[in-house]
C-alpha cells in the first residue's frame, strides 16, 4: 500500500472483516504482480550495467574484474572468475562451456573445479551472484527462464560474445 491508497477496516468486527478480506487478498495479488513486473525492469537494468562495467574502460583503468567482484561478495578468485563468466554471458551456462571460456582466456581450471565453484557459490553464499537454473545449468541471479528473442536482443549479447566480435581489450 502506498502513500495515495487507503484500506480502512474495523478490526473489532468480524463480519467487516471477512467482508474487507476479498478486497484486501486482491490488492495483495495486485501489488505482487507489480512487484514482479518491477523485478523484471531491474533485471534488466542489472544486465546493462553488468555489460557497461564489464566494457567500460574508466580513466583510472579499473573496469569491472572479477577481483573486484569476488572481494566485494568474498569469494576466492577462482570462484569470481567462474562468477565473472557466468555473469557477463547473461545465459545459462553449464560447467564445460565455463571451464572452456577460461581454459581459451588462459585460466589453467579444470571442469571439476569449475562444476564445484558454481554449486558451492550459488548454493552456499548469500547473497549468491548467480544460481542454479536446472540440472548443470547456472545462470546470472536477476535471470528469467523463457526470454523470447526480442528480450535477448534488449538484453544484447554476453560480454563473452562482445570480446569475441570486438577483439579484448585488456
Amino acid at each position: 500500500m502506498n502513500s495515495s491508497e487507503s484500506f480502512n477496516v474495523d478490526l473489532a468486527n468480524p463480519k467487516t472483516l471477512l467482508e474487507k478480506l476479498p478486497e484486501a487478498e486482491e490488492n495483495l495479488q495486485r501489488v505482487e504482480t507489480e512487484l514482479e513486473e518491477k523485478e523484471v525492469v531491474v533485471a534488466r537494468w542489472r544486465q546493462l550495467v553488468a555489460v557497461l562495467q564489464a566494457l567500460s574502460n574508466p580513466p583510472n583503468g579499473e573496469g569491472a574484474s572479477s577481483a573486484a567482484f569476488g572481494a566485494a561478495l568474498n569469494l576466492t578468485k577462482m570462484q569470481a572468475q567462474v562468477v565473472g563468466v557466468v555473469n557477463r554471458e547473461l545465459r545459462k551456462i553449464r560447467a564445460p562451456e565455463v571451464t572452456e571460456i577460461l581454459n581459451s582466456e588462459g585460466v589453467d581450471i579444470s571442469n571439476d573445479s569449475v562444476s564445484n565453484c558454481l554449486w558451492y557459490v550459488a548454493e552456499k553464499t548469500d547473497p549468491s551472484p548467480i544460481k542454479r537454473v536446472g540440472r548443470g545449468y547456472y545462470a546470472p541471479v536477476n535471470f528469467k527462464e523463457g526470454l523470447s528473442a526480442a528480450d535477448v536482443a534488449m538484453a544484447g549479447l554476453g560480454v563473452g560474445a562482445l570480446a569475441a566480435l570486438f577483439g579484448s581489450a585488456k
